[in-house]
């Protein structure tokens, strides 16, 4: 009977309120813990819910729950069942209003706290910007840059927030640039416009900028 509930209330959504404000869930299923609209503009739009997922992953067993409440929040959470003690394992994952992915969130499970984490942004059209990774405060691993047309721009990697190495350059063509002198955190780095040209040159010394030269300068 619930079940039939359910289905009823996603069919009522779908055919009646899509056509002013649609929105997407991220897990699939129909196990809603709570579902609640409100009316806006004349129309109905989802307000607020939480619906929960149960798979096994290999030997794991596993239990996803999402969470959304308009304007205020729209996470995903990956819980991991341990002595029948749901805990925090793995990649958590936030989203803006829009449905768009901005962060993810490592947690090894029994830890309080997810230290390792990647932040998304976007450009107004929804392409992706750019894609780096945190250790705590800190930049951490490969850090991705894109141009507007999603052609990647640079690819970067961090150890304890210092620059390591400049592993990938590009235009908005695809053509590998110059990168300079620059290797384990050492050298000069050469810094581009978005059409390609050279505009600054950086010096490190253990992957912090020392100066920084504009052309012509020196």
């Amino acid at each position: 009977m619930r079940f039939l509930f359910f289905i009823c209330i996603l069919f009522f959504y779908k055919t009646s309120f899509s056509q002013t404000a649609d929105h997407t869930f991220k897990l699939s299923g129909d196990d809603f813990q709570l579902l609640k609209y409100k009316t806006e503009n004349g129309a109905q739009v989802v307000d607020r819910y939480e619906k929960r997922s149960a798979v096994k992953e290999g030997n794991d067993s596993l239990v996803y729950v999402e969470i959304y409440s308009e304007g205020k929040h729209w996470n995903v959470y990956r819980y991991g069942l341990s002595n029948n003690k749901p805990e925090l394992t793995g990649w958590q994952k936030e989203y803006d209003a829009n449905g768009m992915l901005y962060s993810e969130k490592f947690c090894e499970e029994g830890k309080r706290k997810c230290k390792l984490y990647r932040s998304y942004n976007y450009y107004p059209g929804g392409q992706l910007m750019s894609d780096v990774g945190y250790y705590g405060n800190k930049r951490e691993g490969y850090h991705f840059y894109y141009y507007a047309n999603g052609q990647m721009r640079q690819c970067l990697e961090f150890k304890n927030n210092r620059l390591e190495n400049v592993v990938a350059y590009y235009d908005q063509d695809g053509n590998a640039l110059d990168v300079g002198s620059f290797c384990d955190g050492e050298g000069t780095v050469n810094i581009y416009s978005m059409n390609g040209k050279i505009i600054q040159y950086k010096t490190f010394h253990r992957g912090k900028v020392k100066k920084v030269f504009g052309i012509g300068e020196g």
